[in-house]
């Protein structure tokens, strides 16, 4: 919920001493398709256990810390690094940090997004030149634009889509 601070002038009518000022929970807005969940938060960090000295036979208990008493270790096995699964591939950068990313290892896509870009503003200009409206040009140069953007978000979306699936073939 977000809290709404309410100042004295916007406060309900009260007659008591002493009144600082009233505070109100409103409801979290409902997610729309425009909200993402936040990232979960990193673990805490623990520190890495001591290991503690063999452990004599005494009359008394001692107190064990709660880090000692929540660590577990787990028995070492010999040639267990040979067996054990491959660590994770990490997760492909989203974003513009993987558009750039797919930019630069893909020439091809590179070329069609250039080519996109080109031909927009050329067919553009040349509309203008047929209508004889070059006097407006200026006005209008965020038609080409946004429409190379559209069409630069397409390319890279159909290039990320292939490269999470490689079973699609990229622009």
């Amino acid at each position: 919920g977000t809290l709404v601070h309410m100042g004295r002038h916007s406060a309900p009518e009260t007659d008591e001493e002493g009144f600082e000022s009233a505070t109100q929970r409103l409801p979290s807005p409902p997610p729309t398709a425009w909200t993402r969940p936040l990232p979960p938060a990193p673990p805490p960090s623990v520190p890495p256990a001591q290991p503690s000295p063999p452990a004599q036979p005494s009359v008394s208990a001692q107190p064990v810390s709660s880090e000692a008493a929540t660590a577990v270790t787990a028995p070492v096995v010999p040639g267990a690094a040979e067996h054990a699964p491959p660590a994770p591939a990490p997760a492909p950068a989203a974003g513009t940090r993987g558009d750039l990313q797919l930019l630069r290892s893909d020439t091809r896509l590179l070329l069609w997004c250039v080519g996109a870009v080109v031909v927009l503003f050329l067919v553009y200009t040349s509309v203008l030149i047929v209508l004889g409206r070059t006097d407006v040009y200026l006005i209008w140069l965020w038609v080409p634009t946004v429409l190379s953007g559209i069409t630069i978000g397409g390319l890279l979306d159909r290039a990320h889509r292939a490269v999470s699936s490689p079973d699609r073939s990229a622009p």
